[in-house]
């Protein structure tokens, strides 16, 4: 009785220890789709799946900088339409 309880004890630790990683990069790409580009997910191993935390890394990274780029963007064309309006609002009347 003690060797089945001492098996599924090390069982069950060493798929904690096998689940771990996996939980982290579905918690990090969900937290990707919600829109949190700022999220990095640490590497726990030296494997695959230690290169595809990478790999989600650089794109959350690409994903900020685009985010960054579009609203600076936004910005600057809406204060480049701004300024010839208020010259013809001023003009105008």
């Amino acid at each position: 009785m003690i060797v089945i309880v001492l098996s599924l004890f090390t069982a069950w630790l060493f798929s904690r220890h096998l689940v771990a990683p996996i939980s982290s990069l579905i918690e990090g790409t969900y937290t990707l789709i919600r829109g949190n580009y700022r999220i990095r997910i640490e590497k726990k191993t030296n494997d695959e799946l230690a290169l595809l935390s990478e790999n989600v890394n650089v794109l959350a990274d690409t994903l900020d900088k685009n985010q960054h780029s579009r609203f600076k963007w936004m910005s600057d064309v809406t204060h480049e339409l701004k300024t010839p309006l208020t010259v013809l609002r001023g003009q105008l009347i």
